[in-house]
């Protein structure tokens, strides 16, 4: 990576074919599900960022479409008593 952030990767190593050019804006949108949500949740609790920290960062991230607070404040109780699944169950 450069130091704007730009990756250092050619286009193919990305995905795109070599006659595809990126266009910035058209990117595909991915839907994220529970279980996706679950696990960035999951890996942010494993690195030690507190609640507060991580919905910012799923709001940056995803905007509206991000799980609620109160989501994310239920997943963290879960995994600090020790619930690791990212299923519902």
């Amino acid at each position: 990576m450069d130091s704007l952030g730009h990756s250092s990767f050619p286009p193919t190593a990305l995905g795109r074919q070599d006659d595809e050019e990126a266009t910035p804006g058209t990117e595909e949108k991915m839907e994220c599900t529970r279980e996706h949500y679950r696990a960035m949740i999951f890996y942010d609790f494993k690195a030690g960022l507190n609640q507060k920290e991580y919905v910012q960062r799923l709001q940056l991230a995803f905007g509206d479409e991000s799980p609620c607070r109160a989501t994310v404040v239920r997943w963290f109780k879960e995994f600090y008593s020790g619930h690791n699944s990212l299923q519902d169950e």
